[in-house]
């Protein structure tokens, strides 16, 4: 939001510092992210005469122009605009003048004499959009006959010097998305009067209710829709101090009557619509849902496909508008253009932010009632605008106002104590000075209890956000300024011991240590469609959402494995096909209970590779990274937390087979924490993935309490200076036995002389039975205060033999 200072000025008085001001609107919770200055910018711009234009010797589409400044002599200028002419009147920028880059905020380009294509050009021809007085870059500005050859640019259009602040405004605070709005913050930052223009409001239809009709047909999503008729306008350029007052805000002008719409809005907050009157069918105005294959062509010359829970603007036959989002070319105001019927509404703001998502459209009326306007604002708008068009068109506002208000607003109460106030914010305000800041605000108080100092807050409707006490003890504690609550001599805080573990598994160490092992963290949308949640869950088990966007965002996620993939298919797309991947987030599924359904959401952690395993090197091929990486990824992890690594168990569903290549359950300490698997066919065909990936999902929360749980068990043991044993041991298993269940049985077991336990060799083939495979471990072993003899040794070994024969039908290789 671009608040232009000078306009800020006519509602209150602005007594300090820009710099001041700008940091007090900041630490009252309004950034102001930049300070720009208004009106320099066109130093060294002139008004220039085209004297006249010839092709250029050697490009098809330049002119070398000949344009007059009022100096010794004509400029050689060569321009490329398709509308430049002898005779005009343009706007030069001399060389050595510094223009706004638009696209790049700050920027300046500095005009220079230059050699273009061998014929020198010593200025330059400006368009609008290079002025920073619009947008449009179809050709050079074009100005009036009348305007003096040699005269500052700036003077000419009445441009005075003025300061912009561009304003950062919090979605809770669609109040502040005006000029009136944000007034209203400073007088009460200041303790300044807070000026409004003067307004009578019509409460009654009169004439205008006889030649129009109105009527709400979709009362969920539109609320309330007032109208306003101004009859014999003359629709024409806007005069220069409104065309100003647009461009330094950054609306570029269009003509009187929609720049008038236009000013109302960014000074109240209330977007309106002007609709030429003679091209209503009726004349009649329809607020209802769109029906199955509907259309409309809108402002910006596009035909629209409308879906049928879109909000339309109608009259006796067609849509003439997108409700809340963009008009109509069917009603649009021209030059022929005499009568207008001016729209004022308060619509809902899901229906209009779901609308302008669908169909791409970023406006400003859209941008406000997606946010929520002001209901109670609705007819000082319409009544604003209705005076303001008559005044800057010559027309007649027709006596009366329609106003259809289906769903009054009712007003809303908040108890305050002054007790509470002080106890929160750690103050000793008075009453009156509570009173003070909160009646700045517009908010009006009526005693409930004089002697406690208790009031009944009326909450103004322009601020939806403030609902509980809280919120008013935040407004005092923000006005009055938070710098300047007292701080005690001695301040007594809670405290509540964190043990080491606690700090050192915080989800951000965690993500420390994943950055440290080369992953990227990223933020993927924690709603996606049915078809990339289909391969996670089942349908019974998604949770979806109701009226949902798009069908891309019709179920919350069950797994971050789609964002990762998502993530993965973009990068492979785009050249990128290494990457290493982390995402911590929530994820919901739906689960039967004993009350019928349920649901649950819990924390997890997703973990992706993609590419080759390494750099390309010259001593070696490039392998792609598989299923054994992310192996080896997730044991360095656990290391690093100071954990075992985890059991990796075969995942044999048959859903799960379809669509992953080597799928296995991820156990620690006898529960699941999650699983891994390398990407199949199906699933790459289905994310449009170039290569496979390798992904592995943790449940965070599960691991958590396990990291917590085998904290009293980590100490430091100081390593022996007695020698080991190493003897290796080969074990014929069932094929159905995991490495793992061996492995955990040779650990627990072989403890204490038992201190690593490595699988070296996996054999099958001749001489091993039928349904068996030979498992050959290596073991170390050693006693933390003498050196193991070889009957102890031998003692292990065969403890550790028996068992596995015992347990999982093992028996050694001979």
């Amino acid at each position: 939001m671009r608040i232009p200072l000078r306009w800020l000025s006519q509602y209150v008085d602005v007594s300090c510092s820009v710099q001041e001001l700008a940091e007090r609107l900041t630490r009252s919770g309004l950034e102001v992210a930049a300070i720009e200055a208004w009106g320099d910018r066109l130093e060294g711009v002139i008004v220039g005469r085209v004297l006249d234009r010839k092709p250029h010797p050697q490009a098809d589409r330049l002119w070398v122009c000949r344009v007059d400044v009022a100096q010794d002599r004509a400029l050689e200028i060569v321009c490329g605009a398709p509308n430049v002419a002898p005779g005009q009147k343009v706007a030069v920028a001399l060389p050595g003048a510094v223009l706004p880059v638009q696209k790049e905020p700050g920027k300046r380009l500095e005009v220079r004499e230059l050699l273009i294509r061998g014929v020198r050009s010593e200025g330059m021809l400006c368009a609008e959009d290079e002025l920073g007085l619009g947008e449009d870059h179809s050709g050079i500005l074009v100005l009036p006959p009348e305007a003096p050859v040699g005269e500052p640019l700036a003077a000419y259009l009445g441009l005075e010097p003025d300061v912009v602040l561009q304003v950062e405004v919090t979605p809770n605070r669609a109040d502040l998305l005006s000029i009136v709005g944000v007034a209203r913050e400073v007088a009460a930052l200041t303790d300044r009067a807070l000026r409004l223009p003067s307004v009578a409001i019509e409460r009654t239809a009169d004439e205008a209710g006889r030649l129009v009709r109105v009527s709400i047909e979709a009362p969920e999503a539109c609320f309330r829709y007032a109208a306003k008729l101004v009859r014999n306008v003359r629709v024409g350029p806007s005069p220069r101090w409104l065309a100003d007052r647009l461009r330094a805000a950054g609306l570029r002008p269009i003509n009187n009557v929609v720049d008038a719409t236009n000013f109302v809005m960014l000074e109240i907050g209330q977007p309106l619509h002007a609709f030429d009157l003679a091209k209503l069918a009726g004349p009649q105005i329809r607020v209802r849902l769109a029906r199955s294959g509907e259309t409309i062509t809108t402002l910006d010359g596009r035909k629209r496909d409308l879906e049928p829970d879109m909000l339309l603007i109608c009259d006796a036959e067609k849509p003439i508008a997108i409700a809340g989002v963009m008009g109509g070319a069917n009603s649009e105001v021209d030059e022929r253009t005499t009568d207008v019927l001016l729209e004022s509404a308060c619509f809902e703001p899901t229906s209009i932010r779901r609308t302008a998502k669908r169909l791409g459209l970023v406006t400003e009326a859209a941008y406000r009632f997606e946010r929520g306007v002001d209901p109670e604002g609705v007819l000082w708008a319409v009544e604003r605008a209705a005076r303001l068009i008559a005044e800057l068109s010559g027309g007649e506002v027709v006596a009366g106002t329609i106003d259809q208000y289906v769903r009054p607003l009712s007003s809303r109460q908040v108890r305050l104590r002054l007790k509470r106030v002080n106890a929160v914010l750690g103050s000793v305000y008075t009453a009156e000075e509570v009173a003070r800041v909160l009646e700045r605000l517009g908010i009006e108080l009526e005693p409930e209890s004089e002697e406690d100092s208790v009031w009944r807050c009326r909450i103004p409707s322009y601020r939806p956000d403030l609902e509980r006490e809280i919120d008013l003890i935040e407004e005092v504690g923000r006005i009055r300024g938070w710098d300047a609550l007292p701080v005690p001599e001695r301040m007594v805080l809670p405290y509540a011991a964190m043990s080491e573990a606690d700090a050192f598994y915080r989800t951000d160490r965690v993500r420390d240590v994943l950055a440290g092992m080369g992953l990227w963290e990223v933020y993927a949308n924690s709603l996606l469609s049915e078809a990339w949640a289909e391969p996670f869950v089942p349908a019974e088990a998604q949770v979806r959402t109701l009226n949902p966007i798009s069908a891309d965002m019709a179920v919350a996620r069950p797994s971050l494995i789609p964002g990762l993939l998502r993530v993965a298919s973009h990068n492979q797309r785009h050249q990128q096909e290494d990457g290493r991947f982390f995402e911590f987030g929530r994820v919901f599924r739906r689960h039967a209970d004993s009350s019928g359904s349920g649901y649950a959401e819990r924390l997890y952690l997703g973990l992706l590779l993609s590419g080759a395993r390494e750099p390309l090197r010259w001593d070696r091929p490039a392998e792609a990274v598989d299923w054994f990486d992310m192996r080896g990824l997730l044991e360095a992890f656990f290391e690093a937390l100071g954990l075992d690594r985890p059991a990796v168990l075969p995942y044999n569903e048959a859903q799960q087979a379809a669509w992953f290549r080597y799928p296995a359950r991820l156990r620690y300490g006898g529960r699941s924490i999650g699983w891994m698997a390398l990407s199949g066919r199906a699933l790459e065909e289905r994310f449009e993935l170039r290569r496979p990936v390798a992904f592995a999902e943790l449940d965070w929360e599960a691991l958590l309490e396990e990291m917590r749980a085998r904290e009293a068990e980590r100490r430091y043991k100081p390593f022996s200076r007695l020698p080991v044993v190493e003897r290796d041991i080969a074990l014929l298993v069932p094929q159905e036995i995991p490495a793992e269940a061996v492995e955990g049985l040779l650990w627990d077991l072989g403890r204490p002389e038992v201190v690593r336990v490595t699988l070296f060799d996996l054999y099958q083939g001749e001489r091993i039975p039928a349904g068996m495979r030979s498992l050959a471990y290596r073991l170390r072993l050693a006693h933390p205060e003498r050196t193991l003899t070889d009957a102890e040794v031998a003692s292990v070994l065969e403890r550790l033999v028996r068992a596995a024969g015992e347990r999982l039908g093992a028996q050694l290789r001979q």
